[in-house]
């Protein structure tokens, strides 16, 4: 089976070629253009991992993330933060939203696709 991964992202073209590119690596994406739609596409699809912008209309990222944590039916989904904006500014104030990672956006598939993968891996039974 697939892992979900949901692109919270403004940008329709950026968007849509994360999308576009995490499913021809065989990853089921989903979009979603604001923080309002990610949050409900979170609680209708509960995807494996977030990839989340931070500089939204309407919600910021950090907002939507810490609305994702709260709420008990989504708040064990990683969510990564995939923004533009310097992470010696924002990267504190993300991890306080409940975001695990900060990229900044440049950034590689390779990186992108090594961050989904270890934050979706099975935890090991003892």
């Amino acid at each position: 089976m697939a892992k979900k991964i949901l692109i919270i992202e403004d940008q329709a073209q950026l968007r849509y070629m994360m999308a576009l590119t995490l499913r021809y690596m065989n990853y089921e994406a989903l979009e979603a253009k604001d923080g309002y739609a990610g949050i409900q596409t979170s609680l209708a699809e509960h995807p494996d991992l977030v990839l989340l912008d931070l500089g939204l209309p309407g919600m910021s990222g950090f907002d939507t993330a810490k609305k994702i944590k709260e709420n008990p039916q989504t708040g064990q989904i990683p969510i990564v933060a995939l923004t533009g904006w310097e992470p010696s500014l924002f990267a504190a104030k993300a991890r306080q939203a409940g975001m695990v990672v900060y990229l900044q956006k440049p950034v590689s598939l390779a990186t992108i696709v090594e961050r989904i993968e270890t934050l979706t891996r099975p935890v090991a039974a003892v």
